[in-house]
């Protein structure tokens, strides 16, 4: 009779934010250590509560300065850019002179829209914004890439906001993007009825990034984990008397080997209340490892970004956690007819998932795909004999996969996945009277429903359901309903404000 399996989910540490205010050279310096708790440098140690924050924060183990972001300060002029050149006249109706055509070299791509004599002697200049003051920038970094960032500029006449329409490599920042990444123009909001800008101009404005969000890594630590965001200036620095300089925060990551696993612990409904020989509890690690997170220019597209290792245990029914083989007329043992039983009845799966490619055709698609190449090493006991000891046999599965992640919030999704395999079998077994059988293919069908429970992306609830059938034969197939708890802590996050 099976045993019902409660399983207690522990959360691991909260994290826990501060800033520190550190007056150096016209520069404001902040410690980001975890969730949003600023505190000023002066009232550092000024109350109890905030002695603990900070101590805890610096008494964890293994923590290390992972860089630091630079934004300017409240009212900085922010410089406009553009690219094509004749393009703009052309909206000004202006003829496009030599003067213009000596900035269009190779080494000025974009070029500084206040170093135009055209535009500066145009009767149209006084209706085009030459410069804008900076407010604040937001930014969401996704597996060591900028993958969406809001700018919002201001001048005594509009608020204008500016987006990327691509991923950014935060990886190569320092080297690449001063001459290649620039900001779009998105829209702007007038402050006076009487002004009015001319949509088709402004579209042909950008902003450089680096004017706007500098990051410099610290050495050794040039990595960004994913699903974090940012707002520079925060909501609590709004206030600060010194808001006109430029801003430092320093990002402080735990490396501690917790923080950088993907775990779950999950049971089956299945094996639970059915008579599926499927696990009453499970865990499983996984952690992923960086191959080339860059992205093509100007694109989501991604190829050989990363590997993930992985590894699952599962505990099954005390009567279902083997394989029975039957013997045939001269004592050779098979068990031919149930081999999918395989994967079903394994105790133990490693394995790894190699990303071939990774895309979305636009930046606001609220879904990704992917294709994949998974390579996993099954571990299952197969009874011969009542007085007999279990036999573990060993089977290597290899093949191809296609995944698409669709997010329906920000904290609530859907993954959808496709998985073509065949499985060849290691080791000898004759000696033990065990005939292997046949090859195996299957082909599986998942579907996996996550939601964050509260702010922090790395503890989710998910519910997944996987249907695995034999192709090989066509005969079998087996349904899995798991649901459990997942865990993944990377950074230390700030929540978005």
């Amino acid at each position: 009779m099976k045993t019902k399996i409660v399983i207690t989910f522990l959360l691991l540490t909260s994290h826990i934010f501060a800033q520190e205010q550190v007056k150096q050279d016209n520069k404001e310096t902040f410690y980001i250590i975890g969730d949003n708790q600023p505190i000023s440098s002066d009232s550092l140690y000024s109350t109890e509560t905030q002695k603990k924050i900070v101590l805890d924060a610096f008494n964890a183990e293994s923590q290390s300065k992972l860089g630091k972001f630079e934004v300017p300060g409240d009212n900085t002029p922010i410089q406009f850019y553009i690219k094509n050149v004749k393009k703009f006249f052309s909206v000004l109706n202006k003829n496009f002179s030599k003067t213009s055509n000596k900035l269009t070299q190779k080494n000025l791509k974009y070029i500084p829209l206040t170093s135009l004599e055209e535009i500066q002697n145009s009767k149209h200049y006084t209706a085009i914004p030459k410069t804008a003051k900076f407010k604040l920038i937001g930014i969401e970094l996704c597996e060591g890439s900028i993958i969406d960032a809001r700018l919002e500029l201001e001048n005594d006449d509009a608020y204008f906001y500016f987006e990327i329409i691509s991923p950014v490599s935060i990886l190569h920042y320092t080297r690449k993007s001063s001459h290649r990444d620039y900001l779009e123009f998105s829209h702007y909001v007038r402050k006076k009825n009487d002004i009015i800008y001319n949509n088709d101009q402004l579209k042909t404005l950008k902003v450089r990034l680096i004017d706007v969000l500098d990051y410099h890594p610290s050495l050794g630590n040039n990595y960004v984990p994913d699903d974090i965001t940012y707002n520079f200036p925060s909501k609590e620095d709004a206030n600060d008397a010194n808001v006109n300089k430029r801003r430092v925060y320093k990002i402080i990551n735990n490396t501690k080997l917790q923080h950088v696993l993907d775990l779950r612990a999950y049971t089956d409904a299945l094996g639970l209340f059915s008579n599926e020989a499927n696990g009453l509890f499970q865990i499983e690690g996984q952690a992923d490892f960086f191959i080339h997170p860059f992205s093509f220019p100007r694109t989501a597209f991604y190829y050989l970004k990363k590997v993930s290792p992985f590894v699952r245990y599962s505990r099954l029914d005390n009567d279902e956690d083997f394989l029975t083989a039957t013997p045939n007329n001269v004592g050779i043992y098979n068990f031919n007819e149930s081999k999918l039983q395989l994967l079903q009845r394994s105790n133990l799966e490693m394995g790894l998932d190699v990303n071939i490619i990774n895309f979305r055709f636009f930046k606001e698609s609220p879904f990704w795909m992917s294709l994949r190449s998974p390579l996993t090493y099954h571990v299952t006991p197969i009874k011969t004999g009542v007085n007999v000891e279990n036999i573990n046999f060993k089977s290597l599965g290899y093949g191809i996969a296609a995944d698409i992640e669709l997010k329906r919030y920000n904290n609530f999704g859907l993954n959808l996945g496709y998985e073509l395999k065949g499985y060849s079998y290691l080791g000898e077994y004759s000696s033990n009277m065990l005939q292997e059988p046949s090859y195996l293919k299957t082909q599986a069908v998942k579907a996996e429903i996550f939601f964050y429970p509260n702010d922090k992306k790395s503890q989710s609830i998910f519910l997944r359901m996987k249907s695995i059938r034999d192709v090989s034969t066509g005969r079998a197939s087996f349904f899995q309903l798991q649901f459990g708890y997942k865990f993944t802590i990377g950074i230390t996050p700030v929540k978005s404000q």
